[in-house]
């Protein structure tokens, strides 16, 4: 009689950890979604497979993601390292996202996790005319333009009476507003208008 000695070894399952890249997207942008890979053991993971259920910003609930250099993955394939690069959809309601992903292997073992994602609140439309460019360096030794200058733009679909408004600046030193230029005049729908200081 005798006795054979035997270690079993306990398996574990696939795992991995997600990221976006941006994590905040306005609606209509991209974000690259990567989920990193760490094979279950004994016996070690093999034909691991990610899929994610993106229809929270608009995607397929059962994507796949790829792993394969070509299909819109990394460039090293096997390397367990699975992507896609997703568009979230115009109509997704803004706020934070927890976009959840499934690891399955060929031994029949499974993961889980999630993607946080944030879908921006859309900027509002512009209701007033704003700034599209300043210059402050005019005259200065070595400077592009002789002058200062504003450029406005009005952004709205109607047009903007200029009369009453002012333009108004001061030194990075100074506590208070030294220099006032009034305006006046119409800025058309889309329309710039470029200001000549000095």
């Amino acid at each position: 009689s005798g006795s054979i000695p035997l270690t079993v070894l306990t398996a574990t399952s696939p795992t991995g950890s997600g990221q976006a890249n941006p994590n905040s997207v306005l609606q209509g942008e991209n974000s690259v979604l990567t989920v990193i890979v760490t094979p279950g053991s004994n016996p070690t993971s093999a034909g691991i497979a990610v899929r994610a259920d993106l229809s929270s910003i608009g995607g397929s609930g059962l994507q796949p993601f790829f792993d394969d250099g070509v299909s819109g993955g990394d460039a090293v394939a096997g390397d367990n390292v699975f992507t896609y690069t997703t568009t979230v959809d115009p109509t997704a309601t803004p706020g934070g996202k927890a976009l959840p992903f499934a690891i399955l292997d060929a031994q029949g073992r499974s993961g889980n996790g999630s993607i946080a994602l944030t879908v921006q609140q859309p900027p509002p439309p512009a209701d007033h005319v704003v700034i599209s460019q300043l210059y402050g360096g005019g005259g200065n030794s070595g400077a592009a333009f002789t002058n200062d200058y504003v450029e406005l733009y009005n952004p709205t679909g109607n047009s903007v009476n200029l009369a009453g408004w002012s333009l108004q600046y001061a030194p990075a030193t100074e506590t208070s507003w030294t220099s006032k230029q009034p305006l006046g005049g119409i800025v058309g729908p889309g329309e710039y208008f470029l200001v000549k200081l000095g």
